[in-house]
């Protein structure tokens, strides 16, 4: 059982505000959130503004992304693979390891996320 525990531990929160206007810049703190809530939110306020007329964003071209660093991708046995790299210096060469690649880290292709 996660037990929160701070001085604003009882207090609502809301992602914006926080990593924003509380986190203070060069000084770190600690927040907690549950991850499936905020999608749960996030789907939901996009739900409710296509009610009132909001028009849908338009879908991202996973043949040709923004980033190929986030992206959705098939697996050559028909499951998918979300990336989502934060550290791209650090977990791409660690995730080319993973999927049994590690050589590809030196390949000039993969040197920067263009």
């Amino acid at each position: 059982m996660l037990v929160e525990s701070g001085p604003d531990a009882h207090l609502p929160g809301f992602d914006a505000t926080s990593y924003w206007a509380r986190t203070g810049l060069g000084q770190g703190s600690r927040v907690s959130a549950s991850l499936v809530a905020e999608g749960a939110w996030a789907a939901g306020a996009w739900l409710q503004a296509m009610l009132v007329g909001a028009k849908n964003p338009r879908p991202v071209d996973r043949l040709n992304p923004p980033n190929a660093l986030a992206n959705a991708y098939r697996t050559a046995d028909d499951r998918w693979l979300t990336l989502a790299f934060v550290n791209e210096d650090k977990q791409v060469p660690l995730f080319l390891h993973a999927i049994g690649h590690p050589e590809a880290a030196e390949d000039p292709r993969f040197h920067d996320s263009a």
